[in-house]
């Protein structure tokens, strides 16, 4: 008599049936990334949110560019303080014993002043810095919960294709030994043969998918040059895009940014299209690159904040 196995049938709905409460469950984990909005900053009204006009380094005062070096004066540019620098120094070229009481005053102001948009330029880098990290995290928890998710199958895979073949085994060898075999049985065996190898190819294509959306999407403004959707400050928006101080003209930020991306992260026309875009469907690996690209842009980002210390620096080492 043949032993009595589990229906091979019901073993692989078993298997998908795992793999469906799974999907279920990225379902639930990725509705509660998107509730999570990572853009609460606001960019700034007034005079100090519109963009620098062009930059001439030979305009600069003599009495500003002999202090202050080059990348701090292409800074001061981007928040709007050269002009507030040239006053400041002018007030310094009076010797402090022949300083009326209005012009220690005004000099104490003007420094002041420009203090004030240093520390706002740092908050709106901060802010945009906390922007691209905290989406770049959130690509990466979901990157790690598929991974997840694409093991637990692949093990759940692993465990059924291990009984199938143990059972089918079993069942070969206890078919042979009896003298007594019917062409029932021998289907039953090709079965076993054919669910083992269903499972197999199945372990190759355990690999998930999430559909994600980014109207909000920064790669895409850094690819292509504009800032339509207002994503950047218009002074960190302008350091990116603008040349870096004393290096070729076609050498920026946002340059040296792309570059690194055609060189690692972008990948196929395909995926470029997709991390640019809306939104689409995901894979475990793109998601990574997706994050990757956010990393570097962060990176990049807090790049502009070392200006901006050189010349915070840079004017306390004035003496008022």
């Amino acid at each position: 008599m043949l032993p009595r196995c589990l229906p091979v049938p019901v073993l692989i709905a078993a298997v998908i049936l795992l793999t469906g409460c799974a999907n279920r469950g990225l379902a639930r984990f990725q509705s509660q990334l998107e509730r999570s909005t990572c853009n609460q900053w606001q960019p700034s009204t007034g005079p100090v949110g519109n963009p620098p006009g062009p930059y001439d380094p030979a305009l600069v005062p003599s009495r500003v560019s002999s202090h202050f070096s080059p990348n701090s004066l292409h800074m001061a540019h981007a928040i709007h303080v050269l002009p507030l620098l040239d006053e400041y120094m002018a007030h310094l070229a009076v010797p402090p014993g022949r300083r009326s009481l209005e012009e220690r005053v005004e000099l104490l102001e003007l420094r002041r002043t420009i203090a004030y948009h240093c520390d706002l330029a740092s908050l709106e880098i901060s802010a945009v810095a906390s922007e691209f990290d905290c989406e770049e995290e959130k690509i990466s928890q979901l990157a790690e919960y598929l991974n997840g998710l694409e093991q637990r199958n692949s093990d759940r895979l692993n465990v059924a294709a291990i009984a199938v073949g143990a059972g089918g085994a079993l069942f070969s060898g206890i078919h042979l030994a009896e003298e007594d075999r019917n062409r029932q049985v021998d289907w039953m065996g090709i079965a076993f043969g054919v669910a083992e190898a269903s499972l197999g190819v199945a372990m190759l294509l355990t690999g998930k998918k999430a559909d994600i959306r980014h109207p909000r999407n920064a790669l895409r403004a850094i690819h292509d040059g504009q800032d339509q959707e207002g994503i950047f400050p218009a002074s960190v928006w302008y350091c990116l895009t603008e040349p870096v101080p004393g290096q070729a003209p076609a050498k920026t930020y946002r340059q040296e940014l792309l570059d690194r991306w055609h060189e690692g992260e972008a990948g196929t026309n395909g995926e470029t299209a997709l991390f640019l875009g809306d939104g689409g469907t995901y894979t475990t690996d793109q998601l990574h690159k997706r994050a990757g690209m956010y990393d570097q842009l962060e990176s990049t980002i807090k790049l502009v904040k070392q200006d901006l210390l050189q010349l915070v620096q840079e004017l306390d080492a004035q003496e008022p």
